[in-house]
């Protein structure tokens, strides 16, 4: 059943003019209540486009439809969390250029395009898209077959097999930044933190290597056992991690960094549980800026300007499909250091 202003203003308690008017990104909108909309009208698959001016002959037929196709179930997507923030920078691109966005939600694991089909999604044809991004990582051939008839651009997935534009977080300069406030608090014995997913994180394998090549620079020894599910042969499950790091952190470890904030704050309970108290007995950090679950602290960790990255997406994807096939791009945009509350001087050998 096709979704309509009326009821998302109705479920806001709003106006339609209001709702309407977020579309057009009218200048006396509060961000607030239009980030607000944009999030509910991805939720619900609401397809919305902003005319700039509608006096033009054609602007119907000439508008721009951009599916964005998301690797991760709509009914657990959060207001605030990684997705939607993406998708709010996403329409408020989409709302200046009057650009259409249709959102779909994806199963990662079942998504596939063989190189001879013409729809991507149940019922609608690819030809029917001006463009493609492609939020969470998606299988490397299916993402293959996809660029191959429509301009397509990742966002935070970077795909080394293919020529594939990409927006994403600065990895380097967030990991360096977190290393630099470690070894000023005075740690030296650093481990590396992830969890083992189905398709492989490129995010996770980037942020491991520059945490490498910092360990490096500032002469600092690796140890391969506070190394946990980056190495060949060595998985731990992520139930388990707690127990391990609790066991590592006794062995010597003082600081730990968690590839992803979701990560650390999931681990935070069960270290605890296992009598390790943090940042006591050990530093935590972790990567995106996500607010802290109730209960548990602020994490020192990266913000990364999501909203900025969609903002940056559209942009980039709408100069890829005016100017024909132009040379890839991979842009980055920096993040900004949380000094939060599971940090602090290393403590005493």
């Amino acid at each position: 059943m096709k979704v309509t202003q009326q009821e998302i203003a109705d479920i806001l308690n709003l106006s339609d003019t209001t709702v309407s008017r977020c579309f057009t990104n009218h200048p006396k909108i509060n961000p607030e209540t239009r980030s607000k909309v944009f999030q509910l009208a991805n939720k619900l698959g609401y397809s919305y486009r902003a005319v700039r001016n509608t006096n033009k002959a054609g602007d119907e037929q000439d508008c721009s439809t951009i599916a964005v196709l998301v690797g991760f179930p709509k009914e657990e997507m959060r207001e605030g969390d990684t997705a939607s923030k993406i998708l709010n920078g996403i329409s408020e691109r989409a709302a200046i250029s009057g650009t259409a966005i249709q959102v779909y939600y994806l199963n990662p694991d079942e998504f596939s395009i063989a190189p001879g089909a013409r729809r991507a999604v149940k019922n609608v044809n690819i030809s029917d898209w001006s463009g493609v991004l492609l939020m969470f990582p998606f299988n490397v051939e299916s993402v293959k077959n996809l660029i191959g008839k429509v301009p397509t651009l990742s966002i935070l997935d970077d795909y080394d097999e293919l020529s594939l534009d990409c927006v994403e977080s600065d990895q380097h300069h967030g990991i360096n930044a977190i290393m630099d406030r470690l070894i000023a608090l005075g740690h030296t014995n650093i481990g590396f933190v992830s969890w083992e997913y189905q398709i492989k994180t490129k995010w996770a394998d980037r942020r491991f290597g520059t945490y490498l090549e910092h360990m490096y620079l500032s002469g600092l020894k690796v140890n391969p056992e506070n190394i946990i599910n980056m190495l060949p042969g060595r998985r731990i499950a992520t139930n388990d991690i707690a127990e391990y790091l609790a066991g590592r952190t006794r062995a010597g470890a003082t600081a730990w960094v968690f590839a992803a904030d979701h990560q650390a704050y999931y681990t935070l309970p069960g270290l605890k549980k296992y009598g390790i108290e943090v940042p006591r007995d050990c530093s935590i950090t972790g990567f995106d800026g996500m607010l802290p679950p109730e209960g548990l602290p602020q994490l020192t960790t990266v913000a990364v300007p999501l909203e900025e990255i969609g903002f940056s997406a559209v942009h980039e994807l709408e100069r890829k499909m005016t100017s024909g096939i132009p040379k890839c791009r991979h842009v980055m945009v920096a993040g900004k250091l949380i000094k939060g509350e599971t940090t602090s001087l290393a403590p005493p050998i």
